[in-house]
């Protein structure tokens, strides 16, 4: 084989390497646990990150649920089943940020910063919608995408 053929055919094998990892990273990205939260008028779509407590959420999906205000700058809803595990990420966090408040088993949708709590583990971030989160009321639908 000739150099120039070598070397092309070394591009090649390059370059198909090259889409099987990036076929292989889309293909992650596709299968990421993602949800809408919405009152038919608001709607905000949360992307989950991998946790336990994420997983055991998603896994009770779809459902419908009351919502409620509290404080100044949280949603809540009670999931149908306890949500399992406490492996979530505990931290401050901003608005946009899903989160599981183990010791009450509420699950919180917060459009305002907020601080570090014992027994609050993130679950996600929403994607779109943030600003629609502080309008949820009544009864929400909570759905796979």
């Amino acid at each position: 084989m000739d150099r120039g053929r070598k070397i092309r055919t070394l591009v090649l094998v390059a370059l198909s390497l090259a889409c099987l990892v990036g076929c292989a990273s889309t293909e992650t990205a596709d299968s990421a646990m993602r949800i809408s939260v919405s009152d038919g008028s608001n709607t905000v779509i949360y992307r989950l990150n991998d946790s336990l407590p994420a997983q055991s959420l998603y896994s009770m999906l779809p459902f419908d649920v009351s919502v409620g205000d509290f404080l100044a700058s949280q949603k809540i809803f009670y999931p149908p089943e306890k949500v399992e595990g406490t492996d979530g990420i505990e931290g401050d966090g901003k608005a946009g940020d899903l989160a599981l408040f183990y010791p009450w088993g509420d699950i919180v949708m917060y459009y305002g910063p907020f601080n570090s709590n014992a027994g609050l583990f993130l679950l996600g971030n929403a994607e779109s919608g943030t600003d629609k989160i502080k309008d949820l009321h009544g009864i929400i639908r909570v759905d796979r995408l």
